[in-house]
């Protein structure tokens, strides 16, 4: 071999050590069937809040709904900015936060969690900022979310937040304005306790033109509902839409595990069509002159994701949430820490899975709130006949047991 085969030689040689690939991401590839079948659970109540007869509780919008360490239940309404404390035993303790623009107040919240220090963090969705509450209501100062620099047209908001394990996740877009134009990033971020971004998590791009404005299902779609925190701060994320598949992340956005399994995208049929159609037209409403909205022909295939104190996840799929048998209101895939497709829990309650809406809180304590989906569209104004949403129930809060 002459000197130079023997340097060219060489040369291909770290070249291809250089290429190496990085270390594999596991991949979990779970079956169409859990390894433990499927357990059927019911609600069983405890008590309950609100409604028609419940002239000391009245609800607009149940936005969130969490519990501390004691088991109070901390009630966040986006209609009336407020949040609801409720004794494990059912007796309403206080009412935190109030709207307004000052210390301590806020406006249609959409989230809220605890942070480490053990502060309530309530999420403002526009402008976007995170007012903090001590557990008597008074205001704790703000944390310190950077939404972008207003001199450079920059601006955000603020979709959800949660706090767990020693990480703190936000997600929101941020946003520009120029010539007409809003430049969009969504994002799903792990944050500093200085407000500052630890690691992107999920993320996406687009452009909004007002001149042709056109609201898009899948143009505006993220992973506003497809999100969630482990006890060891991991952070769970479905990010497509049309694809049923689980990320999972430490909190400075490296990528550690991915699962799936086998599912069949479902075809909206007239009712799901026009369901979605009026949730796209109440957020058209936001805007100074509302687009039209284009509807998508699938459900997305994982509606909600949930990671409860056991570390198993919860997956609420498009399946999961029509079709049940008699006295069956969900169906949930649930998955290990890893991804193993491990069980499907059937909850029974005397509920509809489309019109109410059901907060996994524990493996053994769930809060129904019935009347849900009526009452949410007519808090955001959906519909043009106000004499109607006059007449829509008010919800109704039940805390409830999970046992088999």
């Amino acid at each position: 071999m002459s000197r130079a085969t023997a340097l060219i030689a060489l040369c291909l040689l770290c070249l291809l050590a250089g290429a190496a690939p990085a270390a594999e991401v596991p991949h979990v590839a779970n079956g169409a069937t859990p390894a433990h079948g499927v357990t059927d659970v019911r609600l069983q109540e405890v008590w309950r809040v609100g409604g028609e007869d419940d002239d000391a509780n009245l609800f607009g919008v149940v936005a969130q709904v969490i519990t501390d360490e004691k088991g109070n239940l901390y009630v966040l309404d986006g209609q009336l900015s407020e949040v609801a404390v409720f004794a494990p035993d059912g007796r309403r303790t206080g009412t935190l936060g109030r709207e307004g623009e000052g210390p301590g107040e806020f406006r249609r919240p959409a989230d809220v969690f605890f942070l480490p220090d053990g502060k309530l963090a309530v999420v403002q969705v526009f402008p976007g900022k995170i007012v903090q509450l001590d557990r008597a209501g008074n205001p704790a100062g703000a944390f310190p979310f950077q939404a972008g620099d207003p001199a450079a047209g920059g601006f955000a908001v603020l979709v959800g937040g949660n706090s767990r394990g020693g990480t703190t996740a936000l997600c929101g877009i941020r946003q520009t304005f120029a010539a007409g134009k809003l430049n969009q990033t969504y994002f799903l971020d792990g944050v500093r306790a200085d407000g500052s971004t630890l690691g992107t998590i999920v993320a996406k791009t687009a452009v909004q033109d007002f001149g042709n404005m056109v609201l898009d299902e899948l143009a505006v779609d993220f992973v506003w509902t497809r999100w969630g925190l482990a006890p060891n701060g991991e952070v769970y994320a479905a990010p497509h839409r049309d694809r049923y598949l689980v990320e999972r992340h430490a909190a400075d956005g490296r990528l550690l595990g991915t699962f799936e399994r086998p599912y069949e995208s479902l075809a909206r049929d007239r009712a799901d069509h026009d369901r979605a159609e009026s949730l796209l037209k109440a957020q058209a409403r936001n805007y100074p002159v509302p687009p039209p909205v284009k509807v998508a022909d699938r459900e997305p295939d994982i509606q909600s994701l949930t990671v409860l104190d056991d570390g198993t996840v919860w997956i609420l799929s498009g399946r999961g949430q029509r079709g049940q048998p008699d006295g069956v209101m969900l169906t949930y895939d649930v998955f290990d820490a890893k991804g193993a497709f491990d069980r499907q829990v059937r909850v029974h309650a005397d509920a509809d899975g489309l019109e109410d809406q059901l907060f996994l809180i524990s493996p053994d304590r769930a809060v129904l709130v019935l009347n849900y989906w009526d009452a949410f569209l007519a808090g955001m104004g959906a519909g043009d006949d106000a004499a109607a949403a006059a007449d829509v129930a008010p919800m109704e809060i039940i805390s409830c047991r999970i046992v088999r």
